[in-house]
């Protein structure tokens, strides 16, 4: 990604590069059962039982997995199942 910009003293036109790179976003209920090489996990939603379950045991090792915002003891519960 490039974003230009003027610098206002010097009237040179400047360029800022930002490494950029591909991703894809996809939700819990669509991976089940699914083996993934690496996940972030953005659990948003509080009082989803197993959510975090669920996505932890998509990947094979712990070093394939990092969570983002604030994971909370409810993502953990387990579901029960009714």
């Amino acid at each position: 990604m490039v974003y230009r910009y003027t610098d206002q003293d010097t009237r040179d036109t400047r360029a800022a590069f930002f490494p950029v790179r591909l991703g894809y976003a996809t939700t819990l209920h669509k991976v089940q059962g699914a083996t993934l090489n690496h996940i972030t996990l953005w659990l948003n939603r509080a009082n989803i039982q197993g959510a975090a379950y669920v996505a932890l045991s998509r990947v094979q090792y712990d070093v394939q997995w990092r969570f983002v915002g604030n994971p909370t003891v409810h993502h953990f519960t387990p579901a029960s199942g009714f």
